[in-house]
C-alpha cells in the first residue's frame, strides 16, 4: 500500500508539472472563426473538445493506445470516415472518445493537418429520442444535425449509445434509412459507441450496417490499469464531493466491484462504487468501510468481513456445517458439498 501511495503522489505531481510546462495549444479564437456556425450542435450535443481545453488530467490511457492509433489512421485515410467503438458498458468507450478529442486539440500531439483542431461533439441518442415528438420530427432533426456537422468542416460527430438509432423499442427509434446512407458514403466523420451485445444483434438483422462501419473493440481494463484510472479520477471526485480518499478505498472498490457489480465491466465497476462511497465518508475521509457501506446500501448486499482463509475453512468444512441443519440426509449433503 505504501508503494502504491507513493506512485499515486508521483502521478499527481507529474500531471501538475506537465500541465504548467506544456499547456494545450487549442488553436485559439481563430480556430472557430474559420469554420461554420453550429447552433443545433450547440443545443443538442456536448462539445467534448471545449470541455477538455485547459483541464489538468489527461484521459489518454495505455490500454487505449492501440484504439487511438487506429482512429487516427482511419480518419486520416481516404476510406470511409466512420468508426464504431464496440464494447461492454463500463469498458471506457466514452473515455476513448475524450482522449481522441484531446489529441486533436493539442498541438503537441503531432496529429495530421487534416485533423488538427477538429472538434468532437457527442450526441446522446437517448436524449435526442426524448426531445422529438415522433419519428418524422426525429428524422428531420437528425438530418439537420448531420448536415450542420458536415458543413462546419471542423466537427467529428459522436453518437453515444448509437444502438438506439438502429432498433425499435422503448427509448429507441430505427433511423437506419437516415444514418446508413451517411455511413456508407463515409464523407462525414462520425464516431459511434455501441454495446457489444446489442451491436451483434443489430448486425444480424442489418448486415449492411456492420459492413459500412470501421469497428474497433474496446476491452475492459486490467487491475493495474483500473487502479491508475481510479487514482486519476479521484482528483475530480475529491473536488466535487469535498472529501479525501484513502488508498485502501481504491483497492476495496476494485475488489467488491469485481465481485458484486454485474451490469458493468472494469473500470466502470470500480469507478461507480468509488464515487458512491463519497456519500459514506467519515469525517471527510472515504475509507474501505465507506466503500463497503456504499455497496450494502446501493445493492442491498451484505459485505462479509471474513478473510480468505476463513472462507476457505468454511468451504473445507461445508459438509459438516450442512449436517448441522439437515438431519438424516447424509447422501444428499455429500453430493451437494462435493459439487
Amino acid at each position: 500500500d505504501v508503494e502504491e501511495t507513493i506512485k499515486w503522489y508521483e502521478r499527481i505531481k507529474a500531471l501538475i508539472e506537465e500541465h504548467n510546462k506544456k499547456p494545450l495549444r487549442t488553436g485559439g479564437i481563430a480556430r472557430d472563426w474559420s469554420f461554420g456556425y453550429t447552433p443545433l450542435l450547440s443545443r443538442f450535443a456536448q462539445n467534448i473538445s471545449a470541455n477538455i481545453s485547459g483541464q489538468m488530467l489527461t484521459t489518454k490511457l495505455a490500454a487505449h493506445e492501440s484504439a487511438l492509433e487506429q482512429m487516427m489512421k482511419i480518419f486520416s485515410s481516404g476510406g470511409r470516415q466512420n468508426i464504431a467503438l464496440i464494447g461492454a458498458d463500463g469498458a471506457g468507450k466514452s473515455t476513448v472518445v475524450s482522449a481522441f478529442a484531446e489529441m486533436l486539440i493539442d498541438g503537441h500531439q503531432g496529429v495530421p493537418g487534416s485533423l488538427m483542431y477538429q472538434q468532437v461533439f457527442m450526441l446522446d441518442a437517448s436524449s435526442l429520442v426524448s426531445v422529438a415528438s415522433g419519428r418524422g420530427e426525429l428524422e428531420n432533426l437528425v438530418t439537420m444535425i448531420l448536415n450542420e456537422a458536415f458543413l462546419s468542416k471542423n466537427v467529428i460527430l459522436c453518437l453515444d449509445n448509437a444502438q438506439l438509432f438502429f432498433e425499435e423499442g422503448v427509448g429507441s427509434v430505427d433511423l437506419s434509412n437516415v444514418l446508413l446512407p451517411i455511413l456508407e458514403a463515409g464523407r462525414l466523420r462520425m464516431i459511434l459507441t455501441m454495446d457489444e451485445q446489442r451491436f451483434l444483434q443489430i448486425s444480424q438483422t442489418k448486415p449492411q450496417l456492420a459492413h459500412a462501419l470501421n469497428t474497433i473493440a474496446i476491452q475492459p481494463s486490467s487491475e493495474s490499469e483500473t487502479m491508475k484510472i481510479m487514482r486519476d479520477q479521484l482528483v475530480l471526485f475529491e473536488v466535487q464531493h469535498k472529501v479525501r480518499y484513502m488508498y485502501q478505498a481504491l483497492a476495496e472498490a476494485y475488489r467488491v466491484g469485481d465481485r458484486y457489480v454485474q451490469d458493468l465491466v472494469m473500470p466502470g465497476k470500480a469507478l461507480k462504487i468509488l464515487e458512491a462511497a463519497a456519500s459514506y465518508a467519515s469525517d471527510g475521509l472515504v475509507t474501505a468501510q465507506s466503500v463497503d457501506d456504499a455497496i450494502e446500501k446501493t445493492l442491498g448486499i451484505k459485505i462479509s468481513v471474513a478473510s480468505l482463509s476463513d472462507e476457505r475453512e468454511k468451504l473445507l468444512n461445508l459438509e459438516s456445517l450442512i449436517h448441522q441443519r439437515m438431519i438424516n440426509q447424509s447422501r444428499a449433503v455429500t453430493v451437494v458439498s462435493d459439487a
